[in-house]
């Protein structure tokens, strides 16, 4: 065997080892995409033996990122790393590929005016994230807006909730962008050591950008985690908001109310501390002149009438509310490990394999 047959049958031997391990369940299914029988596929990862174009290098080409060239002449896993920073590999990103379905809270009204029910403003979503077949790059795709039982359907219709290979998720992306009728909002992912940048455009028209937790876990899959995503809001008028954003790998089958209190991550704890003692104070004093009134005579003229009581009370109550509202509410909005745990355990519930 000539140097250069002998290189590439070992880089052959390597590439499709890799490629096998990262996007494929297993040899089996690798063997039947490919249109050749298992145990030519075990003939070849042995001896590395050059298969013919027609059909295993046709369909390599046509279900991966990656040419015939590529495959005898250079080792991929090398090529692959280069992309990714010192602390991110292939394999890390890889862990976040798939399809996820999400839940946030409807912006269009104003804050502290919205009357409806929480289940009535949760809204929902799917997202895919994936490795683009043609540049080999990570991208993702969003449709916003949909409620609860519409992205049902459409998440299990797509195969949400099972685990797709890498390369399956790229038919996935397809499938998506078919639905002609749908808003879908298109755009990049950025992966660091700690976090996950998505950035969704709807053409010209409209933009957001999520920001998630990397999760430093040893599974083998990302299933989901809280995220914030500041946006424009919809309704009459747009205005620049932000809001904690809910992603699930699988199917949360349980009323929208249980999921929508997850999204307030927990409503602050108000410690009003010493702050009651002056209305306590004046709700005395203003009884206790009352009663010594009524003591010296039933006909009596008070000092003061009921109603001014209770305006000045009123009064008093208004502003103890507002003082410890103020200094308990999120002066800055943060999503804390703590917090995307919580979320993590309460997704991890609903994984298929952990329902026996």
């Amino acid at each position: 065997m000539l140097a250069n047959e002998k290189m590439a049958s070992e880089l052959l031997q390597k590439n499709l080892l890799y490629i096998i391990k990262n996007e494929y369940r297993s040899q089996k299914d690798f063997a039947e995409k490919m249109e050749i029988a298992p145990p030519t596929l075990v003939k070849i990862l042995k001896s590395g033996q050059i298969p013919g174009i027609y059909p295993f290098f046709y369909n390599l080409e046509k279900e991966t990122p990656y040419t015939m060239s590529e495959i005898l002449s250079t080792d991929i896993t090398v090529k692959d790393e280069e992309s990714f920073s010192r602390d991110v590999s292939k394999e890390q990103a890889d862990k976040l590929c798939g399809l996820y379905c999400f839940y946030y809270y409807d912006t269009a009204a104003f804050k502290g005016r919205d009357n409806k029910e929480a289940k009535e403003a949760l809204n929902s979503g799917l997202l895919l994230i994936y490795r683009n077949k043609a540049n080999k790059e990570y991208a993702c795709i969003a449709q916003f807006g949909m409620k609860v039982k519409e992205m049902r359907e459409k998440f299990l219709t797509l195969g949400g909730g099972k685990i797709s290979t890498v390369t399956s998720l790229d038919n996935t992306a397809i499938k998506m962008k078919s639905y002609s009728s749908v808003h879908l909002y298109q755009g990049t992912v950025k992966i660091t050591s700690g976090h996950v940048y998505l950035t969704l455009d709807y053409g010209e028209k409209d933009h957001a950008f999520i920001i998630l937790h990397r999760p430093d876990g040893t599974g083998k899959y990302y299933i989901g985690g809280l995220g914030a995503m500041v946006s424009t809001s919809k309704g009459r008028t747009s205005f620049p908001c932000m809001q904690t954003l809910g992603v699930s790998r699988f199917n949360m089958d349980i009323s929208e109310e249980e999921i929508a209190r997850k999204l307030l991550l927990g409503y602050p704890s108000i410690k009003p501390g010493d702050k009651c003692e002056p209305l306590l104070k004046l709700i005395k004093q203003l009884y206790q002149k009352r009663l010594e009134y009524d003591n010296i005579s039933e006909n009596f003229e008070m000092e003061l009438s009921d109603v001014y009581r209770e305006s000045l009370i009123q009064g008093e109550v208004t502003r103890l509310i507002n003082s410890v509202v103020e200094s308990n509410v999120f002066r800055t909005f943060k999503i804390s490990y703590i917090d995307d745990d919580e979320w993590y355990h309460f997704v991890k519930k609903f994984n298929p394999r952990n329902r026996g």
